[in-house]
C-alpha cells in the first residue's frame, strides 16, 4: 500500500474507534436504568473519559501523520506523529479494561442484573455489546498503526544505501621477458 492511503486508513480506523468508545459512553450513561445511581456506573463513566482522552489524542496524532506524508513527504515529522499516536493509543489499551470492566467491576455489574433484572439486564448488555465492538474497532486501529510502520519502514528503506564490500583481491603479473616479482593488492 502507498504511503498516503495507509494514513489515510489510519485516521478513519482511529475515527472509528473514537466513535465506538463514543457508544460506550452514551450505553453507560444515557441508557441505564434511573432507578439508582450507583458508584459502579459513575466508575465506569469515569473510565471511559479516561480512554477517549488517550483516544483523541492518539486520533489527532494519526491526522498529524496523515499531513505529514502530503506533498512534500516529511518522513521524520511523520514518524514522530506516529509514535505518539500509538503511545497514546497503548495507554488506551492498557487502560480500557482496567478502568471501564475490571474484574471486581465485571462481578459487581453482574450482582447489580440479579439483584434487579429487567432494565438492568438490558443496560449490561448493550454496555457488553458495544465493549465488544470496541474490542473490534481496537484490533482494526492497531492493524492500521502497524502497517504506518511498514511505510515508514519501506520508504526509509527506499532511500538508504547499502554497501557490501568483498575481499577479492586482484594478481598483476608481468609479461614473461621481465623479471617483476607478481604482487597481489587487495
Amino acid at each position: 500500500m502507498a504511503l498516503e492511503p495507509t494514513f489515510r486508513a489510519l485516521v478513519l480506523k482511529m475515527d472509528a474507534l473514537q466513535e465506538e468508545l463514543g457508544e460506550l459512553r452514551r450505553a453507560i450513561a444515557e441508557f441505564k436504568p434511573s432507578d439508582l445511581d450507583l458508584k459502579l456506573v459513575d466508575q465506569m463513566e469515569d473510565g471511559v473519559e479516561i480512554v477517549l482522552g488517550w483516544q483523541s489524542e492518539a486520533l489527532a496524532a494519526a491526522v498529524e501523520a496523515q499531513r505529514a506524508v502530503g506533498y512534500p513527504t516529511n518522513l521524520d515529522r511523520t514518524r514522530r506523529a506516529l509514535a505518539v499516536c500509538h503511545e497514546r493509543f497503548n495507554q488506551l489499551v492498557r487502560d480500557l479494561p482496567n478502568t471501564i470492566m475490571p474484574y471486581e467491576r465485571n462481578e459487581a455489574l453482574m450482582q447489580l442484573v440479579r439483584e434487579h433484572g429487567g432494565d438492568w439486564l438490558d443496560w449490561a448488555q448493550t454496555v457488553v455489546q458495544v465493549l465488544q465492538n470496541c474490542e473490534q474497532r481496537r484490533y482494526e486501529a492497531s492493524t492500521a498503526l502497524l502497517h504506518g510502520w511498514i511505510e515508514i519502514a519501506e520508504r526509509v528503506g527506499m532511500n538508504s544505501v547499502s554497501v557490501h564490500a568483498t575481499n577479492i583481491g586482484q594478481q598483476i603479473t608481468a609479461p614473461e621477458d621481465r623479471e617483476i616479482p607478481a604482487r597481489e593488492f587487495s
